[in-house]
Order: C-alpha cells, then structure tokens, then sequence
C-alpha cells in the first residue's frame, strides 16, 4: 500500500481474509509522521529506501487489518444447483455488545427481488446462510445502507474480526482532503473452482476524499500515481467494481480507523467510488427489528 502524497496519490492493494494480528496503532504513527513529513519537504521517491520500506511495510499492515474485517456475500441458487451468481461485500458492527452485518441495501435487494419471484435463492457469508427479510434493523433506501440483526453463533459462521466503534457512535464526519481504506470483494475476480465452491479475492484503496455530501463521499481513482504491493497489477482501466458494494470504509486518524461509511456504488466511466456514510445512523439499533 502507498499514499495519495506528493508524487504518489494511491493505493491498491489485494489480499485474503485471514486472520493476522496487527500493531495498527504503530502503523498509524508511521503513516502520520510520513504525512507530515511529506508536508514540507521530500516525496515519497526522495525518501531513503529504509523509509520507503516502512512505508509500504505499515500500509500493508493496515490493508490486512481491513481485510480481516471484510466478507463476500454470496447470492444464487443451492450449492449444486445452476443459477446466476450475484456477490456482494459486508462486515460486522458490535454496537451497545450487539453484532449488526452492514452491507449496501441494494444487496440485500439481490436477494428480496429474486425470493419475491419465487426463485430459491441464499444469502450465504462464509459458512453462515441468512434469511434477510426480518432481521433489518436499519436501512436508508436513498443512503443505500442495511444493518441486519446477529446471533452470536452467526458471527463464529461468518468468521471475520468485528469493528467496534473507536470513536464513538454514530461515527465522525469526514472532510475533504481526509484519506480513507476502501475494501470489498470485487466480482471480476470471483473464481469458481467447484460446482459447489467459490473464491473471492478481496481488493482494497486507500483514497483522498474529493466531495462531500449530506450522507455520502466520493473518491476519485488517479491511477497515474498510484503504487501496488505484493505484485500484485493494478485492476484495468474501466473494469466494473461490482461485488464491492457493501465493504466497510475506515476513516484515517492517528491512533484509530473509525468506521465510517460502505462502498455504495462505483462508476467505470468516471472511476469515482462512491460511498454511503454512517454518522445519520442511529445510536443503538436495539427494538428496531423489521416485523
């Protein structure tokens, strides 16, 4: 992972959901003191190569620590069985010690639509398989933004690390100019390697944010600068981003990545994400249940 600074303006970075622990908090410090630094002096191509290696070393860090707080959704038909594959993104909020799954409301509609014709359709994350319709706990159609209600035993299913509010809940406000890590799991790189079996290959940004508004930001890609790890290539120009919808988007504080938004649409054409953001979200979700 790179940073949006003088000579470089991005970040792409891919990787699984395994579960690493992670010192985040020191990463955050070698971005910050980079940040700075940056400010009034060097790019990032006049650093010593020592520095340079810490830079990519700590967004790596910080990429993985995303990454194991992100899932795919899968929606289609019984495992076995022929079918249209639809994918979305999701992670989990602990919220008052309760756990809610976020994902973006058009991907619990992939779901709504296709049962309402009578298909028989799951809604699968890792090894857990819900029933969308009457755990909705909150959702903004025109934000599209959907909180689903938890069971313990659920969250051991879906098997990723859980966000828990660092700075509060509703989240901060971001502003323009503030950097953010997007991750989701993109359909483009989905594989199936078995008639019953799925693989998703998770991809990530870390973006300035270009505008603002009431309950949304958006992120322009420039490509030019932009920086990989891993060796991994950098996705083609106009691929669609599909899949990602849903994927949580942390704030960049020193000392804390808030929750702050999920990825709610991206747009080929103009390679600008667009994310819906949670600081109108209520302060608990408790006795919200959808009947």
């Amino acid at each position: 992972m790179v940073l949006r600074l003088p000579g470089v303006r991005g970040v792409v970075y891919r990787g699984s959901a395994d579960k690493v622990w992670h010192k985040v908090d020191q990463c955050a410090q070698t971005m910050d003191s980079f940040r700075r630094r940056l400010a009034w002096r060097e790019t990032f191509e006049e650093l010593p190569m020592i520095d340079k290696r810490r830079i990519l070393a700590a967004g790596k860090t910080i990429g993985q620590f995303v990454f194991q707080r992100t899932a795919a959704i899968l929606v289609g038909p019984p495992a076995a069985t022929d079918g249209v594959i639809q994918n979305g993104s999701c992670f989990i909020l602990r919220v008052h010690g309760k756990a809610y799954l976020g994902t973006a409301r058009h991907v619990v509609r992939f779901w709504m639509d296709r049962r309402a014709t009578g298909e028989s359709v799951v809604f699968q994350i890792g090894r857990a398989s819900l029933e969308p319709a009457h755990r909705i706990v909150w959702e903004d159609e025109q934000a599209d933004i959907a909180f689903l209600r938890l069971e313990e035993a659920e969250v051991a299913l879906i098997g990723i690390s859980t966000f828990e509010p660092t700075c509060g809940w509703p989240p901060p406000r971001p502003a323009v100019g503030d950097f953010v890590h997007i991750t989701g799991y993109p359909a483009f790189q989905r594989r199936q390697p078995g008639p019953a079996a799925y693989d998703f290959r998770s991809l990530g940004f870390r973006l300035s944010v270009k505008s603002i508004g009431e309950h949304h930001l958006a992120c322009q890609f420039e490509r030019e600068y932009w920086m990989v790890t891993d060796g991994f290539a950098i996705p083609p120009v106009g691929v669609d981003l599909g899949g990602m919808s849903g994927g949580p988007v942390l704030l960049e504080r020193p000392l804390a990545y808030p929750l702050i938004g999920l990825v709610a649409e991206h747009t080929p054409a103009y390679e600008i994400m667009r994310v819906s953001t949670l600081g109108h979200a209520p302060e608990t979700f408790e006795g919200r249940d959808t009947v």
